[in-house]
């Protein structure tokens, strides 16, 4: 204790150097780690960079440019393919008066489409729209997707029309108004939208009755439509034996019972089927004037038809399809305040 008390400035200068050297070699120690995991850090983006140098392609100038023309192609497919979901055409003004006049001139249209091609309705059927024409007044949110529907079952039973199927048996959308419920006319699925793509899915049910070269004919028309329209199920029955429509008989007695339109439809007169449909049918038939005779069929002893025998015997097909129609969502137009440029307010005095 007294060498102590005599080297006391020693001691204490000894005993801070020890602490600062215990203080160094806690913060090399720190620094060696940071050190380490720069170094590491260092490694793993010179291996990156490595790995990028030896990809292939290599972002050279040819490669650049290959990319950018690629860009161009397929900024010109997508233009090309929007053209299929183009957003429907509106009224400017749609309210419940417009759209009581437009849904009924469109009933209308398609009630004399349907009886210009002999096409059979339900009776005074108003094409899943029967609410709405006899409610007063309609919900203003519900006008916009019940004239896109409308515009849609328009162009899908005018596509029906034109093919000539037999009989329209039901046709089916999804409810959109608050007090729609379900029904005979309403599917259970609703319609979607997808937020990404901007793209609207309103999906259908059609029924019908028709041949097989008729259906042919209207899956040819969807296909080839200038929207998307997308088949997305097919359900084929036998028709009932009530609405079971035969191919004309090429007897030469008069088609009793038939309608009249479907007569002149098929080439069946009173007097036998008309030559051109014989052939048409290949029921043997050959061209020439005046009504041609009436053929037996003949087969031979082991039950198979001759060549040139009446071999057609189709029956009417009941045909359901699941339809959905793709759209875009309707662009919303700013309004005149947000429209209105930055430009336009007042510029900041100059400072002095």
């Amino acid at each position: 204790m007294d060498w102590i008390k005599r080297n006391l400035l020693f001691v204490v200068g000894l005993a801070v150097a020890v602490v600062l050297l215990g203080v160094g070699i806690f913060y090399f120690l720190g620094q060696m780690t940071a050190a380490d995991e720069a170094s590491q850090g260092l490694e793993d983006a010179s291996g990156k960079l490595d790995t990028l140098y030896k990809r292939d392609p290599f972002p050279n100038d040819a490669n650049i440019k290959a990319a950018k023309a690629e860009q161009e192609r397929v900024a010109a497919f997508k233009k090309g393919v929007l053209q299929f979901f183009a957003p429907a055409s509106l009224p400017e003004k749609l309210d419940t008066a417009s759209f009581k006049a437009l849904l009924e001139n469109t009933i209308a249209d398609l009630n004399g489409q349907a009886q210009r091609y002999g096409v059979k309705l339900p009776e005074k059927y108003s094409f899943t729209f029967e609410s709405q024409r006899q409610q007063m007044q309609l919900d203003q949110k519900s006008l916009t997707p019940l004239s896109v529907q409308l515009q849609d079952i328009k162009q899908i039973s005018t596509i029906l029309f034109n093919s000539k199927i037999h009989e329209l048996n039901s046709f089916k959308r999804s409810g959109v108004a608050s007090n729609e419920v379900s029904g005979n006319d309403l599917l259970v699925k609703k319609t979607s939208s997808n937020a990404i793509t901007g793209v609207v899915i309103y999906p259908y049910e059609v029924g019908f009755n028709c041949f097989s070269a008729e259906l042919s004919a209207i899956l040819a028309a969807l296909a080839s439509s200038k929207e998307m329209i997308v088949v997305k199920t097919i359900n084929i029955e036998r028709a009932d034996e009530a609405t079971t429509l035969e191919a004309p008989s090429m007897s030469s007695a008069p088609a009793g019972g038939m309608d009249p339109a479907m007569m002149a439809r098929y080439g069946v007169r009173p007097g036998g089927m008309s030559p051109a449909m014989m052939m048409r049918y290949g029921l043997g038939g050959r061209p020439g004037a005046g009504a041609p005779a009436a053929v037996a069929p003949t087969t031979s002893s082991s039950g198979s038809t001759k060549p040139g025998g009446p071999v057609l015997d189709e029956k009417a097909l009941r045909i359901t399809l699941g339809i959905e129609v793709l759209k875009m969502m309707p662009v919303k137009t700013p309004s005149p305040a947000a429209a209105k440029p930055a430009a336009a307010r007042p510029a900041a005095a100059p400072a002095n």
